[in-house]
């Protein structure tokens, strides 16, 4: 009986060693390199497996940007704030129509698309006393302004427009912007005409309602750092539509 303790106790405390041994070679801490790798089980995402719904634990293929799509203009006052046609309220660039033009079959006679047909605007009403002009659907339509009459006077603002029918803005088009400018004043000495603008591209009316920094995140502009004046035709490039 009492050598049938021992060896019993002896084997007890062999098995307790054994088992003592097989934590220390999987431990946390002993050994060099930390915890040994863990398998993860295909479909169940680890911190150090690909978190996919893919069976095989595969990265989703790369997603790439939409290409842009433009339906309006936007025009943009470079106005210094100078009130000098006070006396009847026609301050900054005077837009009287904007047409969008496609020179694909003749580049010498371009087709007309349209002319805009849906229009907004925001101008500046605390600089000058007087202000006139301010009606935006004078923009509207084909060009038909006089020095004093039938057009938009930008008056440090803006306005944006979509032309008939909502057309589609592709590369390669035209745009024409018709300013009531110098040609308008004939011999008046003290006539204000070709005032200077920015031309940009823009996603949709709605584009100027997405943030301050609508100008950079669904626009493009087309005239360069010294804007432009007078009524100019600008290209559209080619922007991968």
């Amino acid at each position: 009986m009492k050598r049938h303790t021992i060896n019993t106790m002896t084997i007890l405390a062999l098995t307790a060693f054994a088992a003592t041994g097989c934590d220390v070679a999987l431990g946390d801490t002993d050994l060099p390199g930390g915890d040994l790798p863990t398998t993860p089980t295909p479909g169940e995402p680890t911190d150090d497996w690909p978190s996919t719904d893919d069976p095989n634990g595969l990265d989703d293929p790369a997603v790439t940007d939409a290409e842009p799509v433009y339906y309006a203009v936007f025009v943009e006052d470079r106005w210094n704030g100078r009130c000098a046609t006070s006396s009847v309220g026609a301050h900054g660039a005077d837009i009287d129509a904007i047409g969008l033009w496609d020179p694909s079959g003749n580049p010498d006679e371009p087709e007309l698309v349209g002319w805009l047909e849906f229009v907004d605007m925001e101008f500046s009403g605390n600089e000058c006393d007087e202000y006139g002009y301010t009606d935006v659907d004078e923009a509207l339509g084909g060009p038909d302004a006089s020095l004093t009459k039938n057009f938009f006077s930008l008056s440090g603002g803006w306005l944006i427009g979509e032309f008939e029918s909502q057309v589609e803005i592709l590369p390669h088009y035209e745009i024409t912007v018709h300013e009531v400018d110098d040609a308008f004043c004939g011999g008046y000495s003290s006539c204000v005409g070709s005032e200077g603008y920015d031309v940009y591209l823009a996603t949709d009316l709605d584009c100027v309602n997405t943030g301050p920094d609508f100008r950079d995140s669904c626009m493009m502009q087309l005239t360069g750092s010294g804007g432009a004046e007078g009524s100019i035709t600008l290209p559209v490039p080619d922007f991968k539509r």
